[in-house]
């Protein structure tokens, strides 16, 4: 059975990148107001933030609003931001709505932040 709502987990793997794993249902505006709300407590040393999708079970037209709400909010504040892990039915929905090309994807949160570390020779792709 699918989780009720949105979990998020904040993880700090290096001193400029943030991790956030999501996992739950990114539906409805409370979802969108708990992501909103973790955003907002990122420091301004972090550049990078990686948004790990891999726990995401279920996504609605709030879920896609959020996610363009945190790219805005990513880049007015000088952040990158990018997407990892997306099942597919997760990728179909972002990409239906046309924002998948505005942002980096990435496979997995591992290959993400191996490339933000210079450590991994694979590309982090655009939409």
């Amino acid at each position: 059975m699918p989780s009720p709502s949105l979990r998020v987990e904040v993880e700090r793997p290096g001193a400029d990148v943030a991790l956030l794993r999501l996992h739950g249902r990114l539906a409805g505006p409370t979802a969108s107001r708990r992501l909103t709300d973790v955003a907002h407590t990122l420091p301004v040393a972090v550049r990078r933030v990686v948004l790990d999708m891999n726990g995401v079970e279920y996504m609605d037209g709030a879920g896609v609003g959020s996610v363009a709400q945190l790219c805005c909010a990513a880049r007015g504040a000088g952040h990158r931001l990018v997407l990892a892990g997306m099942n597919p039915r997760v990728k179909r929905i972002l990409d239906a709505s046309g924002f998948l090309p505005m942002v980096e994807l990435a496979d997995s949160a591992d290959g993400a932040l191996a490339a933000s570390q210079g450590a991994s020779q694979a590309p982090v792709a655009r939409g």
